[in-house]
């Protein structure tokens, strides 16, 4: 279990740093043996006619810089990452749209309950986001993998949304300020 953020975060990676350490810290998702990775926001890469999000991890030994694709994984019970929208507008205020994507193992996350356990997840998501609203606004929580997923390529994963195994993500409205950031 890690969480992987950028040192000295600015511009939209502030608020998106302080969400991603709201959510690791509130979330209970790493006790009990599970394991939750939490990834800072991804980059939308263009690979082999694919678009996979990918987190910057810094340069190699060779100078290649090094990125770190972020679809789920099964070596975790729980991932998420974030991605910001390409467009963003304001002049000292900005808004920008950012998604969480959670990619999680509902078995192991809640192992007492006996029914999918999809919407447990979403409200201990939500309650946390909700506590914490500053500096930005829920907008829609969207299920489905292929809705989910949108944006990117689903050639490399499932594209069922079965138990145990659920994906969802909080789509909001991130305000940040560019001067002193």
């Amino acid at each position: 279990m890690a969480l992987v953020q950028k040192i000295s975060p600015k511009g939209i990676d502030l608020p998106i740093a302080r969400l991603q350490t709201a959510l690791y810290s509130g979330l209970t998702w790493s006790t009990g043996g599970n394991t939750y990775q939490s990834y800072e926001r991804a980059y939308k890469n263009e690979k082999d006619g694919s678009k996979l999000p990918e987190v910057f991890m810094g340069n190699s030994d060779t100078g290649k810089n090094e990125y770190r694709e972020v679809f789920n994984n099964d070596d975790f019970s729980a991932s998420s990452f974030f991605l910001a929208s390409d467009n963003r507008t304001g002049d000292d205020l900005i808004t920008s749209d950012v998604d969480i994507v959670f990619q999680l193992d509902l078995k192991k996350l809640y192992p007492l309950i006996v029914h999918r356990a999809d919407e447990e997840a979403h409200q201990d998501v939500t309650s946390i986001l909700f506590g914490n609203v500053s500096d930005y606004k829920v907008t829609n929580i969207i299920t489905g993998v292929s809705n989910v997923y949108a944006d990117l390529n689903l050639t490399k994963i499932n594209p069922d949304d079965m138990h145990p195994f659920h994906v969802f993500k909080v789509t909001m409205e991130v305000y940040y300020n560019m001067i002193g950031c």
